[in-house]
């Protein structure tokens, strides 16, 4: 039998999986680091084009 370990209350509700999402959540909880979101984001996109995948942005939505 497993059970889950007791974190505390969540500081935020987990935010919908996109760009626009994220970056509301961000805002919320730590709006110092929106720009190296942006960085992260455009890089993954800019990966994603020249790789033709769609991996770097789903890895960059996980993180």
């Amino acid at each position: 039998m497993s059970t889950q370990a007791d974190h505390g209350p969540e500081l935020a509700p987990r935010p919908q999986q996109t760009p626009d999402a994220l970056r509301a959540a961000l805002a919320t909880v730590d709006p110092a680091r929106l720009q190296e979101m942006q960085a992260t984001k455009d890089d993954a996109f800019a990966k994603a084009v020249e790789w033709q995948s769609l991996s770097p942005v789903q890895s960059w939505v996980l993180t």
